[in-house]
Parts: C-alpha cells; sequence; structure tokens
C-alpha cells in the first residue's frame, strides 16, 4: 500500500470521527438535549455535521472495496474519500471555533449587582449579596451598612476574578448603602416587614447580544423597576438575559445592560435555554450564579423566603431536560413545608399553558412535557402563582385555580404568530414589551402587566 492511500485512510477515519464524537459533546452538553430536540435550525445543523462524518466513513469502506481498481471510477472514489474527511473536519473546526473562540476570548469586567440568596431561620428578610467580575484577578474592599448608621468593612482574602460580599443579618424595610473600594455609593431598600404590603417586578427574554433586541426598552424598564418611589422590592430575572450563552463579550454588555439598576434592587436569576446553550452554564455560573457549593458548582434551582410569601426558582429552560431527579425531589420537598396560608411562587424560564404557534418545527403553546410533570404538584400543593419567559409575549393563564404569567417581555423580539389559544388564557397581548407588576398584601394578591413605558395594560386580583 503506497503512503498516499494509507495517508488518505487516515485522514477518512480521523474525519468520520471528529464530526460525530463533537455532535455527541454538544448533544450532551447542558440544556442542549432540549434545544436540539425542540430547535429545527441547530438540529439540521449538526445533522448536516453528522451527514459529513459518516460519507467520510462511507468513503472510507468504498475505498478499501475498490482498492485493486485504476479505473476512472477508482479514481474518483479516491478522490471522494480524500474531500469528504476534509470537509468534514473543516466543518467541526468551524463549528467548534463559533463556540470556544467567544466563550474563552474577549469580555472584561462586570459592574456590581446585588443577588438574592436564601432567607436565614428566624430572620424576617433574605440575605443579599454584591456580586461582580474582574477580567484579571483583584483584591477589592466592601463597606456596607445601614445609610445613616456605621458601615462594615469587609476586604478579601486574596486577589480573584468572582467577587462576592454577602450582606446578612438585614433588617426589613430598611435603606442601606454599600460602596466597592473607592466607588460612587449604591442605597437600597430591603422588604418590608412578613404581613407588610410589598411589589415585585419579574420578566425575562431581554436577549442582550441579538440584533433584533430592543436594548434600550430593557434599560428603560429596568430603570422604572429600580426606581426607589416605584416601591418595587425585588426583581426577578426569568432567564435568556444573554443571546448566545457561550460569548463572554454578550455576557459582559448585559452585565453593563442590567448592573446600574440590579445593583440597587436586590435581583434573582434563573437560567434560561440562550444563557447555557453551547457549554455557556459556565459563563452563566461565573457572571449570575452563586458561588459554587462544597463539591461543585451550587444548584440552579434555590428558594427564596420573604415574610408569608415563597418564592422557589426552578431551572427550567425548555422542556424537562434539565429537570434532574435531584430537583424534584428538593421542589416537591419545598412544596411541601410551605403553610397553606403563605403564598407559593414559582419561578422558571419555560412557560406550561401558553397561547400560540408552531415555529422552527416546535409547537410554542401548551408545554405538555412540563404540564404533564409540574402541574399535578402545584395543584396537590395550592401553588398560588407561576411566572415565566422563553416566549416573548403578555399572557394570563389559570388552570386548576393556578395563575400563569407568562413574561418573555423584557427586550427581546416579542412573538406574533398565533394559531392556538390556550383554553386556560384570561388574556394575552402579543407585539409588546414589558414587565410583571406583582402585589403581595395579607390574603390577596394583584397581578398587573405593565409595558414598556410602565403603561397597566392587565390587572388581575389572586385570593388566597
Amino acid at each position: 500500500m503506497t503512503r498516499s492511500v494509507t495517508e488518505r485512510r487516515v485522514l477518512s477515519v480521523i474525519g468520520g470521527v471528529i464530526p460525530l464524537v463533537f455532535a455527541f459533546y454538544v448533544y450532551r452538553l447542558h440544556g442542549m438535549t432540549d434545544f436540539i430536540n425542540d430547535y429545527g435550525p441547530l438540529q439540521r445543523n449538526l445533522l448536516y455535521l453528522v451527514t459529513v462524518g459518516l460519507l467520510a466513513w462511507a468513503g472510507l469502506a468504498i475505498d478499501l472495496l475498490w482498492r485493486k481498481k485504476r479505473d476512472r471510477a477508482g479514481a474518483a472514489v479516491a478522490r471522494f474519500a480524500w474531500i469528504m474527511p476534509v470537509v468534514a473536519i473543516l466543518l467541526t473546526t468551524g463549528f467548534a471555533g463559533y463556540i470556544l473562540v467567544p466563550k474563552y476570548s474577549g469580555g472584561g469586567d462586570v459592574p456590581p449587582q446585588l443577588i438574592l440568596l436564601t432567607t436565614p431561620s428566624g430572620h424576617a428578610v433574605p440575605n443579599l449579596a454584591v456580586s461582580f467580575y474582574t477580567a484579571a484577578a483583584t483584591k477589592n474592599t466592601l463597606l456596607w451598612g445601614e445609610a445613616d448608621g456605621k458601615l462594615r468593612h469587609a476586604t478579601e482574602r486574596s486577589a480573584v476574578r468572582k467577587h462576592w460580599f454577602e450582606l446578612s443579618g438585614l433588617k426589613p424595610d430598611t435603606q442601606y448603602m454599600y460602596t466597592v473600594n473607592d466607588s460612587s455609593a449604591v442605597r437600597f431598600r430591603t422588604p418590608p416587614a412578613s404581613g407588610e404590603t410589598f411589589w415585585f417586578a419579574a420578566a425575562g427574554d431581554a436577549h442582550v447580544g441579538n440584533e433584533t433586541s430592543n436594548t434600550a426598552a430593557t434599560e428603560r424598564m429596568l430603570k422604572n423597576i429600580a426606581l426607589p418611589t416605584n416601591g418595587y422590592s425585588l426583581f426577578f430575572d426569568l432567564g435568556d438575559t444573554a443571546q448566545l450563552g457561550f460569548n463572554r463579550g454578550i455576557w459582559q454588555t448585559a452585565g453593563d445592560t442590567f448592573s446600574p439598576y440590579t445593583g440597587s434592587i436586590p435581583t434573582a436569576y434563573v437560567p434560561g435555554n440562550h444563557d447555557t446553550m453551547l457549554g455557556g452554564l459556565g459563563l452563566y455560573q461565573r457572571y449570575l450564579g452563586l458561588p459554587a457549593s462544597a463539591g461543585g458548582d451550587a444548584p440552579l434551582y434555590r428558594r427564596i423566603d420573604c415574610g408569608g410569601a415563597h418564592f422557589l426558582l426552578l431551572d427550567l429552560e425548555w422542556e424537562l431536560g434539565t429537570y434532574t431527579p435531584a430537583e424534584k425531589v428538593w421542589l416537591e420537598a419545598q412544596l411541601k413545608s410551605i403553610p397553606p396560608r403563605d403564598w407559593t411562587i414559582v419561578m422558571c424560564h419555560t412557560f406550561f399553558y401558553a397561547s400560540g404557534g408552531e415555529e422552527d418545527g416546535w409547537p410554542w403553546y401548551d408545554n405538555k412535557a412540563v404540564i404533564n410533570e409540574l402541574t399535578p404538584l402545584f395543584k396537590k400543593y395550592d401553588v398560588d402563582l407561576v411566572i415565566s419567559g422563553h416566549k416573548h409575549q403578555a399572557e394570563v393563564l389559570r388552570s386548576d385555580g393556578v395563575t400563569y404569567v407568562i413574561a418573555g417581555t423584557l427586550g427581546g423580539r416579542p412573538d406574533t404568530i398565533l394559531t392556538h389559544t390556550s383554553p386556560a388564557s384570561l388574556w394575552l397581548k402579543q407585539g409588546v414589551l414589558g414587565f410583571a407588576d406583582v402585589t403581595i398584601q395579607g390574603s390577596s394578591a394583584t397581578v398587573a402587566f405593565r409595558d414598556a413605558d410602565d403603561k397597566v395594560l392587565y390587572r388581575t386580583t389572586i385570593k388566597k
């Protein structure tokens, strides 16, 4: 066997293996099972990649069968056996470069945000953390405390990139301030005591980094939510903050967009499918996630208590691909532990009941997988309110006594396709940007939807 023949066949083996291994790697990344299964364009691109790899194997097989032929057909087979593995390697390299280059290059400092943490036993309000990221490892100092009192001093022990200063022992309905190093002081107010009326806002799908997103409207809404005179105590971001979760530069842009506002209002994030796509989970955890726990990364689901309201933040990004057995056990345990007289509010990225239409090969309405899996639990344990995004529309629905709100309207291009109206729908508004405004007052809750200019478009009341 000549050297050129050996090289051609070795190249065919490599060209057949690389795309298949890479496709398997992508499929196994966090959240990508649902993304690939439900999103037609990505599914087709991976299928093309796998097909090219299989053609490289086919070229090798035909080349081996034709090994003694020296006619025109044999020459054509040899050319095919050369070309297909080269194409397979180039396509795989291009796909991998598209993912990995922006993941490991670019990006810089991300300003501080005020992150909601768990509520310690016996305390009226949750702990908070001042969190920010620097491209280079630095050592920082935080001064914080009541705005009219003595400030506490905290300095990091060593230079790090992800900075995390926890604020504990907070009093309800009290104005605090903090400053990082010599920066300007930031003021914020803690939520009121249990039994007092309080407001919170929720919305998702800003899709920062997408040219079709309205980032100016995103900033306008965040400004209204953070404005002290508007009275919001908490803000919940429902995911898809970034358009391409594997792109460090986009995460920096998202941080620059959100931090001027989320630096002064206690904020919690849930992961969306775009936030974690194609290996973006690590960057999501870097910029928005909680610090690593003992033995690994902090869970992407958690509970926040605020007086008589209990928020369960889930990792549900599309269907059930990210809903682990551990999360399932955790969720039922939390639901069981909440007194029936209290408010139980679930937050996640993907929607449950919804109106809409089919797009990119997937029905963007009544999400059967999550409906069948989770809504029986919501009914059993008297969940009051479920707020989610994923669909870029404003909708309020009700099923089995549970109110569902869709607010995937924080800046991403609004949905407009409507071929199916959910039987659970109470109100629907497409083509609009805005956010959910919720007031908890004793045994009554008011759910309103405000547009990007802060105008109320719809309002409904929930009774315990």
